[in-house]
């Protein structure tokens, strides 16, 4: 830990000038040009002036002052830390816990080795996870969202949001907006809650790890969480992996599955329309008519048929 201690003391290689502190507190104040302020041990504040500047932080007692137009500054934290308004990339050193939170502008946070918790708030912000299981949330703007290694939870928010997994068994959250989905390396799941939708919506996922959902865009995903709302929905599965949810609300919905859920049970809900329900070739598929007046045909495979409240038409197909 002591060799990671001074290696951060170093200056950045674009710094003019650095200015290191104590072991107390210190007020330590940069130039005109590019520096690197680096107060030390204690609760210190430091002013950066113009130039694109960085600054160490170790301590959650530490002050960062900058005025308005100051150049694009960088904040290197060892400790959870929030960005002040004048600030712009915040990156987390070390391997502990740590959590990194934007502000309004547009902003880069970098995680580190350990497990982060990563919050852009407004702006078009870049969150990239670390080696950690990290979570990564975008807030509101056009964020994009890399969770790195491990196994991540990446939520983009409100706007048109950008998500790649990357490495590990990640979740991806598709919000408000038109979302871009990649789950990467591993196994992924993409959870999409629609339901306050109220206009037909169309879910095309016939090929092989990619698709449509509403007006999101998946890639590389292995599973998915889905619920839409009262329009008259169309769902079409193709050769997706297995242990999809799919929750349909109010309207008269036709759900068709592929051959799916291969390698284990798969649920699927009509909700409280005259619904059709097509099981396809899959195996292991819980089919259920709840409300309304259902048609549920099983299919080839071995599937469960549950009829709903309705007046329901079940029909088992070939399988068991």
């Amino acid at each position: 830990m002591a060799s990671a201690h001074l290696a951060r003391r170093h200056p950045a290689a674009s710094a003019d000038k650095t200015v290191t502190g104590t072991e107390g507190d210190d007020l330590l104040r940069g130039t005109d040009k590019d520096d690197l302020l680096d107060g030390g041990a204690g609760d210190d504040t430091l002013r950066g002036g113009l130039g694109d500047d960085t600054y160490v932080v170790d301590s959650a007692g530490d002050v960062i002052k900058e005025r308005p137009g100051e150049g694009w500054d960088v904040v290197q934290a060892w400790t959870s830390y929030q960005l002040g308004g004048r600030l712009e990339e915040l990156r987390l050193m070390g391997s502990g816990d740590l959590a990194g939170i934007g502000n309004a502008k547009g902003n880069l946070i970098v995680g580190n080795a350990g497990h982060n918790w990563l919050e852009g708030r407004a702006g078009r912000d870049t969150l990239q996870g670390g080696e950690g299981h990290d979570q990564l949330w975008g807030g509101t703007g056009r964020d994009l969202l890399d969770g790195g290694q491990g196994n991540d939870v990446l939520d983009g928010g409100a706007g048109d949001d950008s998500l790649l997994g990357g490495e590990g068994d990640d979740l991806l959250y598709a919000g408000d907006g038109a979302d871009t989905l990649v789950g990467g390396e591993g196994w992924d799941r993409v959870s999409a809650y629609l339901g306050d939708a109220t206009a037909a919506l169309t879910v095309d996922l016939r090929q092989p790890l990619a698709g449509q959902v509403g007006a999101h865009q998946l890639q590389e995903v292995e599973a998915i969480n889905l619920s839409t709302g009262s329009g008259d929905d169309t769902v079409h599965t193709g050769s997706w992996g297995s242990d999809d949810y799919i929750s349909t609300g109010a309207g008269n919905d036709w759900i068709e599955l592929g051959s799916s859920h291969v390698w284990g049970w798969g649920n699927v809900y009509a909700g409280e329309g005259d619904d059709t329900l097509l099981g396809g070739s899959g195996t292991d598929i819980n089919l259920f008519g709840e409300a309304g007046n259902d048609s549920i045909d099983g299919g080839a495979g071995n599937d469960a048929l549950t009829d709903g409240a309705g007046d329901d038409t079940l029909v088992g197909g070939t399988g068991d």
